[in-house]
């Protein structure tokens, strides 16, 4: 699930259909709202109780929430002591290794490479050895053939 998708449903969940409404006639112009529903196209499962306007409104009003560093990115600013409208978990972003890539690393570094499960220890069996054949001792190839 995305940031946008979590947004998206923390606000259906958290307004009203008639909130959601009121906030996108206020947030958004006629056209704008007639342009952005020309280009969406909503399915609602039969036996739904959801209309396709209210989810075009949840998520236009979903479009007008940001986080903190959003707003300031978008050149606005936050006035001290404001409270947000909705709370969510989001996930951030980041370039770190995870747990595995770090322990991957360390073997690494350190000269051996991580335990296979079921690889045998030391040398190999007798019948287990690879043997290496030319040409010659297997006798002529097909396309040494004339």
């Amino acid at each position: 699930m995305t940031n946008n998708e979590i947004i998206f449903e923390t606000v259906r969940n958290t307004f009203t259909p008639a909130q959601l409404a009121e906030l996108v006639q206020a947030t958004y112009t006629a056209e704008q709202i007639a342009a952005r529903r020309a280009a969406v196209t909503i399915t609602v499962d039969e036996g739904s109780d959801e209309s396709a306007e209210n989810i075009f409104s949840a998520m236009l009003a979903a479009d007008t929430f940001h986080t903190f560093a959003e707003w300031k990115r978008m050149g606005y600013s936050v006035k001290k002591g404001a409270k947000s409208a909705i709370t969510c978990q989001l996930w951030k972003y980041t370039d770190k290794p995870g747990k595995a890539a770090k322990e991957a690393a360390e073997a690494e570094q350190a000269g051996r490479t991580m335990d296979i499960p079921g690889q045998p220890k030391g040398p190999f069996d007798s019948d287990q050895q690879v043997e290496v054949k030319t040409t010659l001792s297997r006798g002529p190839m097909f396309s040494e053939v004339r």
